[in-house]
């Protein structure tokens, strides 16, 4: 395997990690009551409550359809930029949590149903999808996405008949 094989093994297996883990957290929080969200996130006890309403309601949207990009590879760059964003915002909700001695046995990342993390758990996964989140914004090109489609399509050379 040559290096750029495995630079786009690695980005693409780094693209797909990050997007199914918000594919999943996002679905797992749309199929349940809205309500189970927003208690989770008054167990942290850091959020003005009436913030918590609006947080609980885009959240699991972003997370879901930010993941959902990532893993077609659709706008690649802006959608791990973007969930970049939102993993590292969790990083500092977390930590804030944890100087507070607010955070909950569940970190809650994933629903009530789905996968139970703590918040030191939670916290290492996103510090870990941060690191991947950063390689892939700064990868000019991404293996088998779809807006690879597009792109060569718009390059394609002039015939004599154009």
């Amino acid at each position: 395997m040559t290096m750029r094989q495995s630079k786009n093994f690695l980005l693409l297996l780094g693209r797909l990690i990050i997007g199914i883990i918000f594919v999943y957290a996002g679905f797992t929080k749309l199929t349940e009551p809205a309500e189970n969200f927003r208690a989770i996130l008054g167990e942290y006890s850091i959020l003005p409550k009436m913030l918590i309403p609006w947080i609980a309601l885009f959240i699991p949207w972003a997370e879901f359809l930010g993941g959902v990009f990532l893993v077609a590879g659709y706008l690649t760059r802006a959608a791990a930029l973007f969930l970049t964003g939102l993993n590292l915002s969790l990083v500092v909700f977390l930590a804030l949590s944890f100087g507070f001695g607010t955070s909950p046995a569940d970190c809650g990342c994933f629903g009530t149903g789905g996968i139970h993390l703590s918040p030191h758990q939670m916290l290492m996964v996103d510090l870990m999808n941060g690191i991947i989140g950063i390689c892939l914004i700064r990868a000019s090109r991404h293996p088998f996405a779809v807006e690879n489609l597009f792109e060569e399509r718009s390059s394609c050379p002039k015939t004599d008949s154009d």
